[in-house]
């Protein structure tokens, strides 16, 4: 613009200063000249101030008009640059977002695996190997992830597949790594359930060098859970950056200028030179950034979010992407392998930015032809206008050689109009004959005798006003220049637009005989504007329902989806606030937060539960943003609405139907729990009551013999006792016996069998009554003579258990024998199942003794591992105390107090840890090893004190210190 001005300025200057220096010259040459000479010189004056002020009014009007083509052509070149730059971070934002939600559903899907939960229940090598192939099918499926790991909660690899070129690979157990350390493990392992970690976009680390080649990493991590909802470990997915790095530049290859890829902190990930990129990996590029080089233009985007403008450095759009979803974090990371995060990062923290940059050799390469063609314009037309002032003012004063000097006239303009790059000719107002044209013009067509409307339209007849306005025609009726366009053809038929400017030619009586036609080839432009159509018709035609306000909320516009979501028709909102949809049924604080988020220029995302017109309600998912003007003024609001009623209904009925199913689905696993308790108590309690008749049994079957035995004994004791009496007095009458029987005395040793044989029958005595309290008390534990609810002696039951368990307490080769402290209160008959009582104290002592076995007799062979020394043993024996007492327990439910029994059986063996400590009721859960446990001793003993006799059991442990299991049983019993 500013060089046309120029030229134009130059002419006009150049015109007067030439008619001063005329007028100059004449003054002086007055001095010299005759009369004659001085009216010759008068008459030359006149004649320059007549054609100067001739071309002024020509060269005005022409450079008004070529000054405004420049602008409109150089405003729309530049709209075009500002479309294409802003299409193209459009493209390069909604690619990462669709990278990013592809990743995340492929981490999602990885967790879901059937192999992944059944592992980490049963930790079976055999689901580790087939979640592996699950791993690598998907890597070889996708070629996206450098690795796919599973790591336990300590950080070791469980899984790990390799992805290297076009192959994956499954890495060996024996060559996976612990990553407890690495800040991603770190920081994606306390994450809340349902959070998803990405780690900061940078270059992969091994060994604490950056691996060569380059390869760009953002690693995805989500915590995995049990079914007890206890973290068990993370799901990694290692993400080649080049992958996505290499979409935005395919994108942006036909972009304008450069498109760059930052990160927060301004650092280039992509669109320069190797040189400039990761400068924050580099401890020689840390300077390296957007801002070192275009400090100015960073600071101003840093103020927004996204926008475009103009610097002395060129064009700059740029857009502010969040790729993470709500559910998302991050952290800082860290460049040292082993280093902490410094911080997390939300999903509305974790940004980069896509920026456009055209730099001014660029936009003046752009703009430099509009310029020239513009230049070419006015001197064209400015050469016309001098050469139809220099034709008027030889017209006016020298009629009688105007054929000479129209002959000298037509020859010069058709040298200057051939010049022109555009179609110029000259019409015949009358008969629409084209009397002459420049050299575009004949490149049209046929010119001998034609007509404008047969060069330029392929048309006999003139132009309709239904179909063109003639500019003749026009020009004709107003006779003041006109401007509109056309749609000619080039000689070969294919179309153009152009834009006719049409200047009239006066006769003396001020009648258009002739107009001056000049076509510019529009052609592009109106491509550019047909784009922009394109664009205005998508909006109008968007199955969203889209609503432009001013800064006041006022509605300016709101397009067709928009009137068929609401019911209102534009001429219905205009200039009223989106107010009227309000529901009512969100709060005026979300609305409130809305306004503040969009007038500070920062976009809004949320969802509206609106009023249609007829009253109804409907659900629209919604994104406010800002419009800002060339200058970064904000303007107006635009709101995109998308009718979401349908899917709010559908997720409400889909999350009704899965409470449904999840209320079945407990139902059964508590239905299917009660069964297998039922079962293995069935199966249990027929084992109990065969176990009780074959102990029954079999103490009748020994009280029979034994009674015969031990009754027997007194007889055999006064028998024996009688006959070594006899045999003394035989020795004290008869001392002189035969030499045989002397002998037979010597051999039998006579003395000491006499002495010995009193200690034989006392030891039978207490063998067999020993065998007699067995027996006892194995009656005593079976209780097969006792049904139903009785009341029992509790120490009874006790001491019986005692008694068969003694084998197990004596001592061994490696450790002395366990004792048991009683300390017995004085306890009442208490209302029981009694053998079900005593199969619960079996249970309990007897896990007492394997506790007191696992610590003191593991590797007692083996000195350097053994756990205890003998005299540790005899510092701190092993021992099992049982105390029983009376108490008051308060018993909220009944309002009252009740009197209870109190049975603590306590040991000193090795404890329980605090995660197994909550789960020893549970059914079929042991952690002894298979074959020597069924996981169902504690549950029975549980269900028999809680449900049969409503009483309580307690477990109290402290690891390497013992065991204590509480029994409360009410004393007056169970009806």
């Amino acid at each position: 613009m500013l060089n046309i001005q120029g030229a134009i300025q130059g002419a006009i200057q150049g015109a007067i200063q030439g008619a001063i220096q005329g007028a100059i010259a004449s003054q002086y040459r007055l001095r010299f000249t005759t009369p004659k000479d001085l009216q010759a010189e008068s008459t030359m004056i006149q004649k320059t101030i007549r054609f100067v002020t001739t071309f002024l009014l020509l060269i005005t009007p022409i450079a008004v008009v070529t000054g405004i083509i420049y602008a409109q052509q150089t405003k729309q070149a530049k709209t075009v640059l500002e479309i294409q730059a802003s299409n193209s971070l459009k493209g390069q934002t909604d690619q990462i977002t669709r990278e990013f939600q592809l990743i995340v559903s492929d981490l999602i899907f990885l967790t879901k695996l059937n192999e992944l939960p059944l592992y980490i229940q049963l930790e079976n090598l055999e689901y580790r190997d087939e979640l592996a192939r699950e791993y690598l099918s998907f890597s070889a499926a996708k070629k996206m992830y450098d690795q796919i790991r599973f790591l336990d909660e300590t950080g070791m690899e469980i899984v790990r597949v390799n992805f290297d070129g076009d192959r994956a690979s499954i890495v060996p157990i024996e060559k996976l790594q612990n990553k407890g350390n690495r800040y991603y493990f770190k920081d994606t392992f306390q994450i809340a359930p349902g959070k998803i970690f990405v780690s900061p976009f940078d270059l992969n680390v091994e060994g604490n060098q950056i691996e060569q080649p380059l390869k760009p990493m953002i690693r995805f991590g989500v915590p995995v859970f049990d079914d007890r909802n206890q973290k068990r470990g993370i799901v990694l997915l290692n993400y080649l950056g080049n992958q996505l790095l290499n979409q935005l530049k395919n994108n942006a290859a036909y972009a304008p200028g450069k498109v760059m890829l930052l990160n927060a902190r301004g650092f280039w990930l992509t669109g320069v030179e190797d040189a400039r990129l990761w400068g924050f990996m580099y401890g020689d590029r840390n300077h390296q950034t957007f801002g070192q080089y275009f400090p100015e233009e960073w600071q101003k985007m840093s103020q927004k979010k996204s926008g475009q403008f103009y610097s002395k450095n060129g064009l700059f759009t740029f857009v502010t992407i969040y790729p993470l979803g709500a559910k998302q974090k991050s952290s800082t990371g860290a460049q040292d392998p082993f280093a902490p995060s410094q911080a997390e990062i939300a999903a509305s923290e974790y940004y980069w930015q896509v920026v456009s940059y055209i730099s001014p050799a660029d936009l003046n390469a752009q703009l430099n032809p509009i310029r020239q063609e513009t230049a070419i314009i006015f001197f064209c037309l400015g050469a016309i206008g001098l050469v139809i002032a220099l034709w008027l003012t030889n017209i006016q004063n020298k009629r009688d050689e105007a054929e000479k000097q129209i002959e000298q006239h037509n020859k010069f303009l058709n040298n200057i109009i051939n010049s022109l790059a555009d179609p110029f000719y000259v019409i015949n107002v009358k008969d629409y004959q084209i009397i002459t044209a420049n050299t575009a013009a004949k490149k049209l067509g046929k010119l001998d005798r034609s007509t404008c409307h047969a060069l330029t339209h392929h048309s006999n007849n003139p132009c309709a006003n239904g179909q063109h306005s003639c500019p003749l025609q026009i020009v004709q009726q107003t006779k003041q220049p006109a401007v509109l366009e056309h749609t000619h053809f080039r000689a070969n038929g294919e179309p153009m637009m152009v834009e006719v400017h049409g200047y009239p030619i006066l006769d003396e009586a001020g009648n258009v005989v002739q107009m001056i036609e000049y076509s510019l080839d529009i052609t592009a432009r109106k491509q550019a504007e047909e784009e922009l159509r394109k664009l205005s018709q998508a909006v109008e035609q968007s199955a969203n329902g889209i609503i432009i306000t001013n800064l006041h909320g006022k509605i300016e516009y709101v397009n067709r989806q928009f009137a068929q979501m609401t019911g209102y028709t534009l001429e219905e909102v205009k200039d009223k606030t989106p107010r009227i949809l309000n529901s009512g049924k969100q709060s005026k604080a979300y609305y409130q937060e809305l306004w503040q988020t969009i007038k500070s220029g920062r976009e809004w995302r949320g969802e509206f539960h609106n009023r249609r017109k007829d009253g109804s309600l409907y659900w629209a998912q919604a994104t406010l943003s800002p419009i800002f003007d060339v200058a970064g003024n904000m303007t107006h609001f635009i709101g995109i609405q998308e009718n979401i009623t349908a899917r709010k209904e559908a997720e409400s009925a889909l999350l009704e139907s899965e409470a449904k199913l999840r209320r079945q689905t407990q139902e059964l696993a508590k239905a299917l729990e009660e069964l297998r308790y039922a079962q293995s108590q069935l199966i249990q309690t027929e084992k109990m009551s065969s176990l009780g008749q074959l102990v029954a049994g079999i103490a009748h079957e020994i009280n029979n013999p034994v009674t015969f035995i031990y009754g027997n004994l007194d007889h055999i004791q006064t028998y024996v006792e009688d006959l070594i009496q006899l045999i003394q007095l035989y020795q004290t009458y008869l001392p002189e016996s035969a030499a045989e029987i002397t002998e037979r005395i010597e051999d039998i040793d006579l003395e000491f069998m006499i002495e010995d044989i009193p200690n034989l029958i006392g030891s039978m005595k207490q063998g067999a009554h020993r065998i007699k309290a067995i027996v006892s008390s194995l009656r005593t534990f079976s209780h097969m003579d006792q049904v139903g609810i009785k009341s029992v002696d509790i120490h009874q039951g006790i001491d019986s258990t005692l008694i068969l368990l003694q084998p197990r307490l004596n001592a061994t080769a490696n450790r002395p024998e366990i004792q048991i402290e009683k300390h017995y209160g004085d306890l009442p008959l208490v209302k029981c199942y009694a053998a079900q009582m005593n199969q619960v104290f079996m249970n309990i002592i007897n896990n007492a003794i394997d506790a007191i076995d696992q610590r003191d007799s593991r590797q007692r062979s083996a000195l350097p591992n053994r756990t205890r020394s003998w005299a540790d043993f005899a510092q701190n024996p092993s021992r099992i105390e049982i105390i029983t007492e009376i108490i008051t327990e308060l018993i909220t439910e009944m309002g009252g107090n009740r009197q209870s029994v109190k049975i603590r059986i306590i040991d000193n063996g090795s404890g329980i840890p605090a995660s197994v400590r909550d789960r020893v009721f549970d059914p079929f859960f042991t952690t002894k090893d298979v074959g020597k446990g069924t996981g169902l001793g504690l549950s029975i003993s549980y269900k028999i004190i809680t449900e049969q006799h409503k009483g309580k059991i307690e477990c109290f442990s402290t690891v390497g210190q013992g065991t204590e299991f509480a029994i409360t049983l009410p004393i007056s019993g169970i009806e």
